[in-house]
């Protein structure tokens, strides 16, 4: 019967592939989402060493595909990022940052960003209530609560990430 696992297949590669199409993605989206139709300067900060070293191998064919004004930076978890990047979260340990210096409007992007943090309030106050919710703890099985905690503190990063790029673009501005 097809499909079957072939001896063939490469998990690393196919692994690196699915990531880079990820970043693609991500860079793609900063490019729509921030109107951008020209080459750009993009920047990738990859906490996890195993996603920095995907990225490495693979940095041509993402400069090509996100369409990439030269060379792709990559940060490391500590790395300041330039004050005008627009950012995209990959996966939990990945952003892509779009430098967007001389080519966006820094008031609609700090209302874009505003408009994200707004929408994921919503989210964190109703899984924080959720969980204050004695009935909820008493009841809930296990890994209900598991998988709520981590979807809160996912919500609750991404909120901080959007709010940190927003005093970056004030600051950039003012």
């Amino acid at each position: 019967p097809y499909p079957r696992d072939l001896p063939y297949r490469d998990a690393t590669a196919e692994a690196d592939t699915a990531f880079l199409l990820a970043a693609v993605d991500a860079a793609r989206s900063l490019r729509s989402s921030c109107n951008v139709t020209k080459p750009a300067r993009f920047l990738v900060r990859a906490t996890k060493a195993a996603d920095r070293t995907a990225f490495d191998r693979h940095r041509t064919d993402f400069a090509t595909l996100a369409k990439a004004l030269g060379d792709v930076d990559v940060l490391a978890a500590d790395d300041a990022a330039p004050p005008d990047c627009a950012l995209k979260i990959v996966n939990e340990t990945t952003t892509v940052l779009l430098d967007l210096k001389g080519l966006v409007d820094p008031k609609a992007e700090i209302a874009k960003l505003q408009k994200q943090a707004d929408g994921l309030q919503p989210l964190i106050a109703k899984l924080e209530a959720k969980q204050a919710d004695p009935s909820y703890q008493a009841k809930a099985p296990e890994k209900q609560k598991a998988n709520d905690a981590d979807k809160l503190k996912k919500y609750q990063e991404q909120r901080d990430l959007a709010l940190d790029a927003i005093a970056k673009w004030q600051k950039a501005s003012a």
